[in-house]
């Protein structure tokens, strides 16, 4: 009996073998490339926001260390309070990226509220009278009141975060 050797030459891929390969392993190369780009964005955002968050930190630290400002008696309630707590974050400078571009705009005074004896007003807001007169006054009234408890509600805002502090006349 003769044997014939078998043809070892027909025993390769074919081109559609080589070509779903090569698909496959181009997906996944792109899904993990993909995947490493996601957490640095992830972790550069994460890093944004913990800046903003040390920032805003900073200004209420300064905030809370300036003399307190009541509001004034002629009925102006926003206006000297908000400057000079304003003045207070001039020193702040915005973090700085590595080529010098700020990473973010720097913290500002965004709004104001006066206890009133029962709850926090902002100074657009009116009530009665403490008196009994029946009048109505703004609501930092009770502010620049000898005996008052003198406290301000202040927020403060960078980008679209903010931050909210009590400060009381000591």
């Amino acid at each position: 009996m003769i044997h014939r050797p078998v043809d070892a030459g027909d025993s390769g891929e074919t081109l559609i073998e080589v070509l779903v390969t090569v698909l496959v392993m181009g997906l996944g190369i792109t899904g993990i490339i993909f995947g490493i780009l996601t957490a640095a964005s992830g972790s550069t955002a994460g890093q944004a926001y913990a800046d903003t968050r040390e920032e805003l930190s900073a200004a209420a630290a300064r905030i809370q260390a300036a003399i307190y400002q009541p509001a004034s008696a002629s009925g102006a309630c926003d206006t000297f309070p908000m400057s000079a707590y304003t003045a207070a974050l001039s020193g702040i400078t915005a973090p700085q990226r590595s080529s010098g571009g700020n990473v973010a705009v720097k913290p500002t005074v965004v709004r104001i509220a006066y206890w009133n004896g029962s709850a926090f007003l902002s100074g657009s807001a009116t009530y009665l009278n403490p008196d009994g007169s029946g009048t109505q006054v703004p609501g930092c009234f009770y502010d620049s009141s000898p005996g008052s408890s003198h406290m301000q509600r202040i927020t403060l805002k960078q980008g679209v975060d903010q931050i909210t502090i009590v400060k009381r006349q000591p």
